[in-house]
């Protein structure tokens, strides 16, 4: 098989195929055993030595995909280790495969797989912030080994090479030391030198908050110079914090004095444990921000403090409304958190793939404010999403079914193109463009064939008699229209089959729902 495998990834390269061909390949690596992955590793590494310069990372990515980090101890064997180096070492540093292969190691949740793991971090570690707390996620959660003494002295030292590896270094010290896995902080005897650099960071964020940025910096450098400091910040903080550095108490302040709210909370909680009363004050009032608040909640936990918190900051809608917030606040969502929010509405709701009834909220979200602020609906519950389309102008039901629609994937329920459905799928396809023929509308263009369990719907982008444009969803039931609603952010037909397949979902597990 293995042959066969390299074979494939040869092919799939020289003919610049899709990677999606490899996947029969990917279910059978999960079980072969360990004779067989060594040799796997062994042929990936010769293979992308031997094309260092083509695009396949990508193709790789695909193969490991089927393995979950479960699984991961049980099926790499310590001999394969030194080929998943030589694989990480060979692959573009740019490319987000390398972070897989550190899951690998990290997951293997042995010491030698630490150790490599450890070496690979402190010699070529990610370039990017997103990748490296990926790559350090593991070693947070439950496992039975951890990093020892020597290699997270060596991850230390190497650290202040790159602010991001410093922050995810500093955060899995504070980590080992708050949860007793190390009986000694591995910072201790570099408070002052943190002292300094915290500092420093903090006046270079501060210039940022206040517009000052070189000439030539791009908002895209800018920003990821904010994100770099602040995750760095925040680490030192807490580290600061743990060691009850008292001469940093100046520098807590300096940093209470920034707009970032997550390290509000940081200083605000370091300096409630050296027994300010002015941090503690803080602190609990930080409470009312939904994206900080289950920060402020553990630290007033730790801290001694949970009497002082109100209980409408500790229910189910005030969690919800974090959740969301928290979502919203991600790098690769809005970045930061929402001016205001509301909920809208609240229901307990059988939803796909849930065996209970499960709380749901709605919220509307505000960025800005007056004519030019951006506004949406957000959920929080059964998932915790929202959309770029505005969903504001939909029936709040529609808004439930659109999340339904979005989030649920089944193998009996697809999309046939048109043009493919006219040739395969030609008597349904015939008959569903007869049925949109009686649809109230002035042109319809038919997009695709839907297979809902079994039964076959059209849908159509299209005008309406009423001159408005949008979606039309036609079977056997009747015809459905959805509008395209705000130009600005539409809810184009691909949504539109969310809120078409969430409604029949919704209402088939809630017979009331509507």
């Amino acid at each position: 098989m293995i042959d066969s495998l390299i074979e494939a990834l040869q092919v799939n390269l020289q003919l610049e195929q899709e990677p999606q061909s490899l996947l029969r390949y990917a279910s059978e690596i999960p079980r072969m055993g360990p004779t067989e992955t060594v040799m796997l590793f062994d042929g990936l590494a010769e293979f992308a030595i031997a094309n260092r310069e083509a695009k396949w990372p990508r193709a790789m990515a695909v193969l490991l995909c089927n393995i979950s980090d479960e699984r991961v101890s049980d099926w790499l064997p310590d001999e394969a280790l030194p080929n998943v180096e030589q694989l990480y070492r060979v692959c573009p540093a740019s490319d987000g495969f390398r972070c897989r292969l550190l899951s690998l190691l990290a997951n293997k949740d042995s010491e030698v797989g630490s150790t490599v793991w450890c070496q690979l971090i402190c010699e070529d570690p990610p370039q990017t912030s997103e990748n490296i707390q990926l790559a350090f996620a593991p070693f947070t959660r439950p496992r039975e080994t951890r990093i020892d003494e020597d290699s997270m002295s060596e991850l230390v030292e190497n650290a202040s090479h790159s602010l991001p590896v410093a922050a995810a270094v500093y955060e899995l010290a504070n980590h080992y030391f708050r949860t007793g896995a190390m009986e000694v902080h591995p910072l201790h005897d570099r408070a002052e030198t943190l002292a300094e650099l915290l500092g420093g960071l903090v006046g270079r964020l501060s210039k940022i908050e206040e517009g000052i940025v070189p000439e030539d910096a791009t908002a895209e450098s800018i920003a990821s110079a904010v994100q770099d400091s602040v995750a760095l910040i925040i680490a030192i903080i807490d580290a600061l914090s743990l060691l009850e550095f008292e001469s940093a108490t100046g520098k807590f302040n300096q940093a209470l004095k920034l707009r970032h709210r997550r390290i509000q909370v940081e200083a605000a909680a370091a300096l409630a444990r050296l027994d300010d009363e002015q941090g503690q004050k803080q602190l609990l009032e930080m409470v009312k921000h939904p994206a900080v608040r289950p920060r402020v909640i553990a630290y007033a936990d730790e801290l001694g403090l949970s009497n002082e918190i109100s209980l409408e900051h500790t229910g189910p809608i005030a969690e919800a409304e974090s959740q969301l917030a928290l979502w919203l606040s991600q790098p690769q969502q809005m970045g930061f958190a929402p001016t205001s929010m509301e909920l809208v509405d609240q229901r307990e709701l059988y939803w796909p793939s849930y065996e209970d009834p499960i709380a749901s909220f709605l919220f509307s979200f505000e960025y800005g404010s007056g004519e030019n602020a951006f506004r949406n609906i957000g959920i929080s519950g059964p998932l915790t999403h929202a959309f770029t389309a505005d969903l504001k102008v939909l029936s709040t039901a529609d808004q439930y079914s659109a999340f339904a629609g979005w989030q649920t994937i089944s193998d009996e329920i697809y999309t046939v193109p048109i043009d493919r459905a006219e040739n395969l799928l030609a008597p349904q396809t015939d008959k569903l463009k007869r049925l949109l023929a009686n649809a109230e509308s002035i042109e319809t263009t038919p997009q695709v064939l839907v297979s809902f369990f079994g039964e076959y719907s059209m849908v159509a982008t299209g005008i309406n008699e009423a001159g408005e444009t949008g979606t039309w969803v036609v079977d056997a039931d009747g015809n459905d229209w959805i509008g395209r609603g705000n130009e600005s952010a539409p809810v184009d037909w691909q949504l539109a089959l969310e809120i078409w397949k969430g409604r029949k979902l919704l209402t088939n597990f809630n017979p009331t729902f509507s």
